[in-house]
């Protein structure tokens, strides 16, 4: 706020800010999430013509994503263009992000699509942004063939990777894909977590297969993996659903005698 204070305070007495303090303003608002602010600095910068590199773009796209301004931030990424002006990871990166927190996972898609044949602008976290812009959206599809793709990019999947993946499928009651991503995820050696076995649970009781659930709430001990009251709860609805209330019951018990709290 300083910063941009700063550049306010210069304007209005009749000076003109240089790069180096406008570029200060942006990285400021870009913490903050000031997306107006950092947008109205690049407009004094494009004023005054000042240079405008990579950086200066990155911070104000990013300012914009963390304001859930979409399409502002695909205006600057459009502009970057306009002004040939390279984009790096960075940049792609933050305007997925701005993608997938507008839902706009479609658009998302197309980028991702279009940077994937030269490789060297995406990286995990590109995947990882696009992947959970589709599974929000209950496009488990898209998001399942991105995480098998990353092979094919060098990429190792990371355990966000998978887990978004995972509830994407969750999301599209496709249990068995979601339980292909699981095998996956034990087979690479990735880090497993409470939150892989809660969506992969999660999937299999949305679509009544609640042995399945019993059977994957059985094997978080083998895995070394710490049950949740989430987890307890949804292999409990999985037993609720088809009728097993004893077995309900018996996790109901389970959970009690674990000390994991009740909602």
């Amino acid at each position: 706020d300083k910063a941009v204070y700063l550049v306010d305070t210069m304007l209005q007495a009749g000076m003109d800010p240089n790069a180096f303090t406008c570029s200060a303003a942006l990285s400021a608002c870009e913490k903050a999430g000031e997306w107006e602010k950092a947008l109205r600095v690049l407009s004094v910068m494009t004023h005054l013509k000042l240079q405008l590199h990579t950086i200066t773009f990155n911070a104000a796209i990013s300012s914009c994503a963390k304001g859930r301004q979409w399409e502002r931030a695909l205006d600057m990424f459009s502009a970057m263009g306009q002004s040939k002006v390279e984009f790096s990871t960075i940049t792609l990166n933050a305007v997925i992000s701005a993608c997938e927190q507008g839902s706009m996972w479609q658009i998302a898609l197309c980028l991702f699509s279009e940077q994937a044949p030269s490789i060297a602008k995406i990286d995990v976290t590109t995947s990882n942004a696009t992947i959970s812009s589709c599974g929000k959206a209950g496009e488990w599809e898209p998001a399942f063939h991105l995480l098998f793709d990353m092979a094919h990019c060098n990429m190792v999947p990371s355990v966000v990777s998978f887990n978004t993946t995972i509830s994407a499928c969750e999301k599209g009651r496709q249990w068995q894909k979601a339980l292909q991503v699981f095998s996956l995820m034990v087979r690479s050696r990735s880090s497993l977590d409470a939150i892989s076995c809660n969506a992969l649970i999660s999937a299999c009781e949305k679509c009544s297969e609640w042995e399945k659930a019993l059977q994957l709430f059985g094997s978080m001990s083998h895995l070394k993996l710490e049950c949740n009251t989430s987890t307890f709860n949804t292999a409990s609805s999985a037993c609720k659903e088809v009728g097993k209330w004893e077995m309900a019951l018996q996790l109901l018990l389970s959970m009690t005698q674990s000390l994991v709290e009740l909602d």
